[in-house]
């Protein structure tokens, strides 16, 4: 992985990986 983290990390199908955090803050924004 391109860095190291405990925290829960998600691969977009575009290939970029994003926090479950930043993921679900994106939600509440959509």
């Amino acid at each position: 992985y391109l860095f190291d983290s405990t925290d829960n990390v998600v691969v977009l199908p575009c290939g970029h990986t994003i926090h479950m955090d930043c993921l679900k803050e994106m939600q509440h924004h959509l």
